[in-house]
């Protein structure tokens, strides 16, 4: 059997797993970046790509759902439909190098990364190379230190720039967002063998996917504690069932498992609480232009987002700002950091009702394995919740 807990330790037998649609804006930061292999001038292959034919059909639909990061691998594709959207724009390609080891002073490796950058947009979309002149130079202007573990990996790139925002804006799509409440649930097991139990497992899963395991030697514990919520692997995002079992083995080698039991998993709907007039909220999600390394100034990139957050707050919004950083450096360095950027984003807004808080490397939004997922660690993200209005 399975019963919630409360956080008084009361038990409810008789309770169903809630899933909940909510509507949101998300508005992610375009990283005009492209990141290069050690002394390579191939694009790689985690960046997507397109055939010309396939560029037709390209829309901001195709970064529904999708997170900063994902988002940040169409990079050269959301840059190519926007300059074929605003045929008056131009952009500058502009390769460097690590400036370290076999890169040092190789300006022919930074050319032919920025020329690779150019050649897709001009095969693949179609754009002019006179709307793209292309530069190189060692170090970027604006380089990591390459004392800094992952710095000179930062530093090979081809940097996309323009002064037309239309280009480098973030990117804003409307996503639905499915929420499963924080659970905490409790396995009660019971068990008896005359010969005594040698070793047994619980198991409890949703559409084939292992959501949890305990096992041991001995008898069973009566209660095994278990927490469902969305940091849970393969936790459920639809309507079904958990089914769970105990199966034990016995001092002789016989083993035998329950019948599998069903935990019922209820999905609220938009279109379902509209219909039924339950209460609603709508969240949005913006996450700043990424910060320089250590740095929390806000650029007027930053200022052109917050104050279009300004006018989508409203009295009853609930706000929350949090800064973070990536792994590099000194931990207690990086939470003042935070701090101090969610500071900068608060003091901007000067909205009375914001919650503010750094984070700092505590919780990494993304994998500090690639020199784009700790660029996208380096940002204030600001959640507003809206109940809606009949």
């Amino acid at each position: 059997m399975i019963v919630k807990v409360d956080s008084l330790g009361k038990v409810d037998k008789n309770f169903n797993i809630k899933i909940e649609d909510f509507v949101s804006l998300n508005l992610r930061p375009l990283l005009t970046y492209v990141f290069f292999d050690s002394l390579s001038s191939d694009i790689p292959s985690r960046y997507k790509r397109l055939n010309p034919n396939q560029t037709e059909s390209y829309t901001n639909k195709d970064l529904q759902n999708l997170d900063a990061l994902e988002t940040y691998y169409h990079v050269l594709n959301i840059v190519g439909k926007r300059m074929r959207d605003y045929p008056d724009a131009t952009i500058k390609i502009t390769g460097c190098n690590s400036n370290i080891g076999e890169e040092r002073n190789n300006k022919d490796l930074s050319r032919d990364r920025a020329v690779n950058v150019r050649d897709y947009l001009r095969d693949v979309w179609g754009i002019e190379g006179t709307r793209m002149p292309i530069d190189s130079r060692n170090l970027p202007l604006k380089a990591t230190r390459d004392d800094e573990p992952g710095g000179s990996e930062e530093n090979r790139r081809v940097e996309i720039t323009s002064t037309d925002w239309r280009i480098t804006e973030p990117v804003v799509t409307i996503d639905t967002l499915r929420i499963i409440s924080d659970y905490d649930l409790r396995f009660i097991t019971e068990t008896k063998s005359a010969v005594g139990i040698k070793d047994w497992k619980v198991n409890a899963s949703f559409d084939g996917n292992e959501l949890v395991n305990f096992k041991g030697s001995g008898n069973p514990k009566k209660e095994l504690d278990w927490e469902l919520n969305d940091k849970t692997p393969y936790y459920p995002r639809t309507a079904g069932n958990i089914f769970y079992s105990i199966q034990v083995t016995d001092s002789l080698g016989q083993t035998l498992e329950s019948p599998k039991n069903r935990l019922p998993i209820e999905q609220l709907t938009i279109d379902r609480k509209r219909l039924e007039r339950i209460q609603d909220k709508e969240f949005e999600y913006y996450s700043l232009i990424l910060f320089d390394f250590g740095k929390h100034e806000l650029h007027s990139e930053h200022r052109k987002v917050l104050d279009f957050i300004k006018e989508r707050a409203t009295e009853k919004s609930q706000i929350y700002v949090r800064g973070y950083t990536d792994a590099m450096g000194d931990d207690d360095v990086n939470k003042r950091l935070s701090e101090r950027r969610a500071k900068s984003v608060a003091d901007r807004l000067k909205l009375k009702n914001a919650i503010v808080e750094g984070i700092g490397e505590d919780m990494l939004l993304y994998s500090n394995d690639t020199p784009e997922g700790r660029f996208y660690c380096r940002t204030v993200q600001i959640i507003i919740e809206t109940p809606v209005e009949d």
